[in-house]
């Protein structure tokens, strides 16, 4: 099973939306985050989850930004979810 696969909807979901706002880059901010997958919840809790698996870096009040690791499985979850919804 490719770890892209183990990964949880919830973590798949900040995963594209920190990829898509540039987190590849730069921090992202929680506000971002927030409005890209329009929930009220903070950002930081999901980001710091242990089911993220050190994709995600997260600086309090600062954002998150994708690891090396981070930006790969962003990359898989999105190349998948266009192959389904091309399906």
């Amino acid at each position: 099973m490719e770890e892209a696969d183990r990964l949880t909807p919830a973590v798949q979901d900040y995963l594209k939306a920190i990829h898509s706002l540039g987190g590849a880059d730069r921090l992202v901010s929680p506000l971002e985050i927030a409005a890209r997958l329009q929930v009220r919840a903070r950002p930081s809790r999901a980001c710091s989850r242990p089911g993220g698996g050190g994709s995600i870096r997260y600086e309090l009040r600062q954002g998150a930004q994708l690891t090396e690791q981070g930006i790969a499985l962003a990359r898989r979850v999105i190349r998948r979810h266009r192959c389904w919804s091309c399906s």
